[in-house]
């Protein structure tokens, strides 16, 4: 058994994604398919579009 000084970052804080929402998710997953085509110009553009088609999903997801 590891000593508590021996204890890996993510099992001290529980990991790099422990407060992650479930539209954080979908906006990270929406930036990787906006980053490939290359469509928008700024990083603060390409943030705010991936957070909008974040909350769209979470619409469509609460449509069902």
């Amino acid at each position: 058994m590891k000593e508590e000084t021996d204890k890996t970052w993510i099992e001290v804080h529980g990991g790099y994604a422990k407060d992650m929402t479930m539209r954080d998710e979908f906006a990270k997953q929406a930036l990787h398919g906006i980053l490939t085509r290359k469509v928008f110009t700024t990083a603060e553009r390409i943030s705010e579009v991936a957070y909008e088609i974040a909350d769209a999903m979470l619409k469509a997801r609460e449509a069902k």
